[in-house]
């Protein structure tokens, strides 16, 4: 008798058609269904529906979790839909593939086989119309050179990279990551990096030397990581990055922007300011002592009128010396062009 709780036939059947018969691996879609040449009856298949958490314990079991019940683990819930090639992966690599990451898989699965039928449009079109906003949670650590380019690629992409922040968007950010672990490595004498994926965040970590990332715009060498800055600090993807020492240890952490609460999550170097402040005169900037940039949110509706409100906020963040991010959400675009030929050093994001 087997101590293996598999799937019934029935539901391997659900997990298989609730995803379209379409491999769930991110940025497969493979079809896993289709006529056989064998006869006019005949059916071709190589699909195969995996366990997230494995159907028994021991050796060679991924993701075995000992609290599930038998019905738990046998349920339509536990199982994805792939084709034999990436089932065969995920059945190797637990750590890569995580619980997280499989659900997930699961749920853009079904969602986008759901968009397919109900918009009758393609696999990669389902894919893009899917709002898939937060990025999936994960952390990996490595220490040393040599697989830096999947390890990071891969945790990217498993993450949901690509789906939330669009694939220009990853691109950018795997460069500037990877050129940031290579220095941190070569130059930087680190012995570990770690890479975490928040919801709204990428954090990387190095326990090097202290190395602020401006320094690669500074060089001016026309070389990888300098590129790569370069890339990432010119983006027009409302991608930021910031920095800080802390504990002898680098931290980098990286978010896209869609909303001044996402500039409060970044970093606490910001400064959310109403009309009354503009007015009153009560802005205290001296709380930005410690910040290498500040990103500044004005308020909305800001008119030509108020341009005298912003030369004397202009004025203020002078004195400071630091590198200056203003975040706008509906402001007139002359007025926005009047601000960016005003002040050419500023960073002007709209969210």
């Amino acid at each position: 008798m087997s101590e293996r709780d598999d799937f019934s036939e029935a539901t391997k059947k659900i997990i298989a058609s609730r995803a379209g018969y379409l491999c769930s691996f991110l940025g497969c879609g493979q079809l896993t269904l289709g006529p056989s040449n064998e006869s006019s009856t005949s059916i071709s298949k190589n699909g195969m529906a995996c366990h997230i958490s494995a159907a028994s314990p021991g050796r060679g079991s991924r993701r075995y979790n000992f609290e599930m019940s038998i019905e738990e683990r046998t349920h339509a819930n536990n199982g994805i839909w792939m084709c034999y090639d990436h089932g065969k992966l995920i059945d190797d690599d637990e750590s890569r593939f995580t619980t997280d990451i499989l659900l997930k898989w699961k749920e853009i699965a079904e969602q986008t086989a759901k968009i397919m039928q109900e918009r009758k449009c393609t696999y990669e079109d389902a894919i893009s119309i899917y709002n898939f906003s937060n990025l999936i949670t994960d952390k990996i650590s490595f220490n040393n050179l040599g697989h830096e380019t999947e390890i990071i690629g891969n945790t990217l992409k498993d993450c949901c990279t690509e789906i939330s922040w669009g694939k220009k968007s990853e691109n950018i950010t795997r460069d500037y990551l990877i050129e940031l672990a290579r220095n941190a490595f070569i130059h930087g004498s680190a012995t570990e990096i770690e890479l975490e994926i928040l919801e709204d965040k990428i954090i990387l970590i190095d326990n090097g030397n202290e190395f602020n990332p401006k320094k690669l715009l500074e060089s001016k060498k026309i070389r990888g990581g300098f590129i790569a800055a370069e890339t990432f600090q010119n983006n027009d993807c409302n991608l930021v990055a910031t920095y800080k020492r802390d504990y002898n240890k680098n931290i980098y952490s990286i978010s896209k922007i869609r909303k001044a609460e996402d500039v409060e999550s970044l970093t606490p170097c910001n400064l959310r300011i109403t009309y009354d402040d503009f007015r009153k005169g009560t802005l205290d900037f001296s709380i930005f002592e410690h910040c290498n940039e500040i990103f500044v949110i004005l308020p909305n509706f800001l008119t030509p009128s108020d341009i005298g409100l912003i030369i004397n906020l202009r004025d203020e963040l002078l004195k400071l010396e630091k590198q200056i991010n203003i975040v706008y959400y509906d402001i007139s675009e002359h007025l926005v062009k009047w601000i960016i030929d005003e002040n050419p050093y500023w960073r002007i994001i709209k969210i």
